[in-house]
């Protein structure tokens, strides 16, 4: 049983590690409303599981300190379940991430180019993220970003032969400029 606590404990540990780092390719569901469901499924099993494991040590030391770092694991957590859970029931019902919002897309063999405006709310810029997703499974994706850029809010894709892409991002303000980048494919 120890063993096995140590070892759920440890992928759980892993998965949440990497899903805060931004890594250059990652792994998302298809249905944004899963990848919510999923942060916060980690947001509760990690410092459960922690908690849990702590009762499988030996030392009594190493039970204190690991039940101290599974409720001090708690509170980072709920903060992040809250805003997570605040905006999964809008993404369930209506299927759509107002704070990343797909709004252009393109298809090239078996990889989608996916562009994306983001929104933090009230405070800050539009931005667009270009993303390149494969898909693994039905309904998993492996996901690469290609581009992004703040303080744009438009964007279209556009195939100009099997190696390159263009992005024409227009501007985010009136008398501004329309800004073409070329991506290898």
């Amino acid at each position: 049983m120890k063993f096995l606590s140590i070892i759920i404990t440890s992928l759980i540990v892993i998965i949440s590690v990497l899903n805060i780092f931004d890594l250059p390719i990652e792994f998302r569901f298809e249905d944004p409303a899963y990848n919510y469901l999923f942060v916060m499924s980690l947001c509760v099993a990690l410092p459960l599981s922690i908690f849990f494991t702590a009762f499988t040590l030996n030392k009594r030391a190493n039970t204190i300190l690991t039940v101290a770092a599974s409720i001090l694991l708690s509170g980072p957590s709920f903060v992040v379940y809250f805003f997570a859970s605040s905006d999964y029931e809008s993404i369930r019902e209506h299927g759509i991430d107002q704070s990343f919002e797909k709004i252009n897309e393109v298809m090239v063999d078996d990889a989608r180019y996916r562009l994306y405006r983001t929104n933090g709310g009230a405070t800050t810029s539009f931005g667009l993220v270009l993303r390149r997703e494969t898909a693994l499974i039905k309904g998993v994706n492996m996901v690469r970003i290609m581009f992004s850029k703040y303080d744009a809010s438009e964007g279209v894709l556009r195939i100009l032969d099997e190696h390159r892409m263009e992005l024409t991002i227009a501007p985010d303000m009136r008398g501004g400029k329309f800004e073409i980048i070329q991506l290898a494919i």
